[in-house]
């Protein structure tokens, strides 16, 4: 990071992200590695793409989360793609209490419904540094084509 630069903003796409595909310890690892190590360094993570079966595994890992990370996380929901998990049967709304609306200034990873993408990353990432796939102005070159 820049000097002076004390936070930064991510975005997790996690399109077709899948059982196959995951390590519930290794997402343990990765959380407790930024809990632990890096604390306060993350200004924003928008977690986009999210597939249900995610919300599913989320269930899962919520219980290992520390109460001080819990405090962080925000949903974007307004009856859409999270709707099922967050009022339906999969028994995850004790882990969405107070944690549905719009983006909260004091928890920096959100999940960001489909639908509210671009209007929700805008608000806190410039047009000229969002990239294009996410309705900004930034082309993307893939690794093997630079």
């Amino acid at each position: 990071m820049p000097e002076g630069q004390e936070k930064f903003v991510s975005i997790a796409d996690i399109q077709g992200w899948g059982y196959t595909n995951s390590d519930v310890r290794g997402y343990l690892a990765a959380l407790s590695i930024l809990q632990d190590y890096y604390p306060e360094r993350l200004a924003k993570m928008f977690v986009v793409h999210v597939p249900y079966v995610f919300m599913a595994a989320w269930k899962m890992v919520y219980p290992f989360i520390d109460e001080k990370t819990k405090k962080k996380v925000s949903f974007v929901h307004t009856g859409g793609n999270f709707d099922p998990l967050i009022n339906g049967s999969c028994g995850l709304r004790h882990c969405f209490e107070n944690l549905t609306g719009p983006v909260h200034p004091t928890r920096p990873i959100v999940f960001v419904e489909n639908k509210h993408l671009t209007s929700t990353l805008l608000k806190d990432i410039d047009e000229s540094q969002l990239p294009d796939i996410y309705g900004g102005k930034l082309k993307l070159v893939p690794i093997q084509d630079s």
